[in-house]
Order: C-alpha cells, then sequence, then structure tokens
C-alpha cells in the first residue's frame, strides 16, 4: 500500500452470550476491520453479563 493511499479501520470490543459458560460468564471479544478485511479475537476475558 502507498502512503497515498487512505485506510478505513474500526475496532469493536462486544461480549458473546451465545458462548457462556457454566459459571454464567460470557467472554469478551474484539472485532478489527481494516479496509473490508476483518478479524476476531477472544481477548482471554470473561465477564458476568448485566441482564
Amino acid at each position: 500500500m502507498s502512503s497515498s493511499q487512505k485506510s478505513n479501520f474500526s475496532l469493536v470490543v462486544y461480549i458473546s452470550r451465545t458462548k457462556e459458560k457454566k459459571n454464567g460468564e460470557v467472554p469478551v471479544l474484539m472485532k478489527i476491520n481494516i479496509n473490508g478485511d476483518r478479524v476476531v479475537l477472544q481477548l482471554q476475558r470473561s465477564i458476568q453479563p448485566k441482564d
């Protein structure tokens, strides 16, 4: 990519309620979009969601 091209990027942190653990916690995930390419990462953290 040359330096004259513009890049679009977004970062979203969210929880996955569909992957609830036995203790009621849900994993925290991060979605990164760069120029339309998407990557989803699990952040190795879990939280107790509020209803």
